[in-house]
């Protein structure tokens, strides 16, 4: 007789074994397979059922230790011990960028409370490698989490980079601090990538990519880097090039630098590491299949761009297009966007993909619910003088390039809604001097309320709104409850903006 799967379970009766497994399927009681038990062996019922809940509780640790390894996988486990603290909590940022798969916003934050023992410990969600970082005295460290780690910090808030790992996984974490202490892109390479033509910023930047691959190969001589951080280092530094070239130094609105994807594709469209892991690669052929498309005339529909795709590319990179072409349509009707998620189920096989995919969708179809503001204090006094009016708030600052483009599109978006119940609210402060703020509305000649929020105020509101970066919108409704606190930019947030008018 074969052997069961839980000790004792091949000498069970046949009928026994039967009824065990019909339970699961829901055709009978835990009772009845006691009966059953019992009558097979000629035990007393009582020692049946302590039988048969040792075995549910062998089935339950497996499921639990069969789980374990993936949630452990997609989070990164952190304590330290710190010196000369500037404050009761160290906050772990995401800087502000794209995720890989679906190119969705990424600037979470998580506070470590530090405890009277100066300890602190925090668990971060990190389910690849992707770069972080805290504040510090006069600046930023940044450093890049592993999925799976385990860290032991210490934190000496009275250096320049407060945190050094000192535990197993010490090398990877510690190497950000080491490669940009010995950076080989001093300030004549930054002052010619932004001054030459494309081919020759090209070229230099493959350049400086090499020398800082040989800088890692030196590193990994002398320290225990892991294989999976190595590996993702040196696509990264393979393909930053391009990317960057493509956003800093072509003409995006008019076409491609004709020799970044000769250059970069003469292998052809398949790096199947990169296209998991590697952001730069599927943002350059992100750019690339979007002109490609273009260039055959044909007339643009999800569905004909999703055909396109699919026999364009292939494996993983084709996935990671298709997915993020899903993403893209996230707020579509679903006339538009169901046709084209069955192709997605059928096409891509990647079940984590799909799942990022349903989760984005669940997001627009299901949003939460709308949050009252009770967290805020001070700021809570500017937001009451507009209740029973929609809030559309826009933290920028007049350093910022990004932040000044948006205005004339705000003007447009403002004319639009003219005589409607809306308030276009500009908070000023982020890293920035009041009298740059003055000179810089005056310039500009913003219309709309305006606020200057000082060093506490702004520390209040990017707590509330998770501001990493500027240009950075919210959106509040007419009772004051907070709908979106990464709203979308003027020239795509018109639809949200009048159905809550309407609401």
């Amino acid at each position: 007789m074969p052997k069961g799967i839980f000790p004792g379970e091949s000498r069970l009766p046949v009928t026994a074994r039967r009824c065990r497994i019909n339970k699961y399927r829901g055709y009978t009681t835990s009772r009845d397979v006691f009966k059953t038990i019992a009558s097979g062996f000629k035990v007393p019922l009582k020692k049946a059922a302590k039988t048969v809940f040792l075995w549910e509780m062998k089935r339950l640790f497996l499921i639990i230790v069969l789980l374990m390894p993936a949630a452990a996988y997609s989070q990164v486990t952190i304590k330290g011990t710190v010196t000369h603290a500037r404050d009761s909590v160290i906050v772990f940022k995401e800087p502000g960028g794209f995720t890989n798969n679906t190119r969705s916003w990424r600037d979470r934050r998580y506070k470590a409370r530090i405890d009277a023992n100066n300890h602190f410990s925090i668990v971060l969600p990190e389910k690849e490698i992707n770069t972080w970082f805290i504040e510090t005295k006069k600046g930023y460290q940044f450093f890049d989490l592993v999925s799976g780690s385990h860290i032991e910090l210490a934190a000496d808030f009275s250096k320049a980079a407060p945190l050094t790992a000192i535990n197993k996984n010490a090398d990877d974490f510690n190497y950000t601090v080491y490669a940009t202490e010995n950076d080989p892109r001093d300030a004549v390479y930054w002052k010619a990538v932004r001054n030459k033509g494309a081919d020759s910023v090209l070229l230099l930047r493959k350049q400086k990519a090499a020398e800082r691959t040989g800088l890692l190969d030196q590193y990994r001589k002398t320290h225990k880097m892991s294989d999976r951080y190595y590996k993702w280092l040196c696509s990264k530094y393979r393909y930053e090039p391009y990317e960057r070239t493509l956003v800093e130094n072509t003409d995006r609105s008019d076409t491609l630098h004709p020799a970044l994807p000769k250059q970069l594709f003469e292998q052809g469209f398949d790096d199947e590491f990169a296209a998991l892991h590697t952001l730069e690669y599927n943002d350059v052929v992100d750019a690339y299949i979007n002109e490609a498309f273009a260039r055959t005339g044909k007339p643009f529909t999800p569905q004909t761009y999703f055909g396109y795709i699919t026999h364009t590319l292939k494996n993983s990179t084709r996935d990671i297009q298709l997915t993020r072409l899903m993403a893209w349509l996230k707020k579509a009707d679903d006339s538009v966007y169901l046709p084209v998620y069955k192709k997605y189920i059928t096409t891509v096989q990647n079940k984590s993909l799909i799942k990022e995919v349903d989760a984005l969708r669940q997001e627009f179809t299901q949003p939460p619910a709308a949050m009252p503001m009770d967290t805020l204090t001070s700021l809570t006094q500017i937001f009451n003088k507009y209740k029973g009016k929609v809030l559309y708030i826009d933290f920028w600052a007049s350093w910022c390039v990004p932040c000044r483009g948006d205005f004339p599109v705000a003007e447009r978006l403002k004319e639009k809604l003219a005589g409607k119940d809306i308030v276009f609210l500009y908070l000023g402060g982020y890293h920035d001097l009041e009298r740059n703020w003055k000179k810089a509305r005056e310039e500009l000649d913003i219309a709309g309320e305006h606020y200057f929020l000082d060093e506490r105020l702004m520390k209040e509101a990017e707590e509330a709104f998770h501001i990493n970066s500027v240009p950075h919108y919210v959106i509040m409704d007419k009772k004051g409850n907070l709908i979106d606190r990464h709203a979308a930019r003027p020239y795509d947030v018109d639809e949200q903006l009048n159905k809550l008018l309407k609401d």
